[in-house]
């Protein structure tokens, strides 16, 4: 089933959305020169570090990141991790699908990607600012902890798993059972000159034929 949003995502649904969420360091960018856009944009390919992994499973140590670049806001913070050589950023990704791509090839979820600064410091922009003026985070000068944010996807991930525990309660204890018994009949609509049909006769015709053997040698 697919997503669908009327305006951007919160930063709670960010995290919700993203299938993994990491820190990391922009090794190397390359421009894609096919497939560009008829309005001109360009693609580009971010390798970037997995130093940290907030959400989701890979044991991957770095990871390629397609964006396309049209107005020039996610190259430029992209670029300038790069250039800088030391600057971290926080990614928020989903997979990137395609007959050629790996494992290792992602996109941002909705253009998520914020510069970490001061000593593990996350710059947000005015979207995720609106967003933290309703939880009880401390913002500085546009900036939250990082650990503050590793708190807000702890709270989401425990939130899931207690309303995962829930339903299983209600859930009938048969249907947690594996594995489900055998079909071993055909169900067939009722109407008219039909019937249900019997379960289905399994022998083979040498067990018929032993059967018939058995039942002679004890008449």
């Amino acid at each position: 089933m697919t997503t669908t949003y009327s305006k951007a995502p919160s930063f709670r649904e960010r995290i919700i959305g993203a299938s993994l969420i990491i820190v990391g360091r922009v090794v190397k960018e390359t421009e894609i020169s096919e497939g560009q856009s008829s309005d001109g944009s360009k693609s580009f390919i971010f390798n970037v570090t997995v130093d940290k992994l907030l959400k989701g499973k890979t044991t991957l140590s770095s990871i390629n990141v397609r964006i396309l670049d049209k107005k020039g806001d996610n190259t430029d913070t992209f670029k300038r991790a790069e250039w800088n050589g030391r600057d971290k950023v926080l990614l928020f990704l989903s997979p990137d699908y395609g007959p050629s791509l790996t494992e290792n090839s992602f996109v941002l979820y909705f253009n998520s990607i914020y510069p970490i600064v001061e000593e593990d410091k996350v710059k947000l922009d005015e979207n995720a600012l609106k967003d933290f003026s309703s939880e009880k985070i401390q913002i500085q000068n546009k900036m939250v902890k990082l650990e503050d944010i590793r708190s807000i996807i702890d709270d989401i991930d425990k939130t899931k798993a207690r309303t995962q525990a829930a339903m299983t309660e209600y859930e009938p204890a048969e249907l947690l059972k594996m594995p489900y018994p055998e079909v071993t009949e055909m169900p067939l609509l009722i109407g008219e000159g039909a019937k249900p049909s019997s379960p289905e006769d399994r022998s083979t015709e040498s067990d018929k034929n032993s059967a018939t053997d058995i039942g002679l040698a004890t008449a």
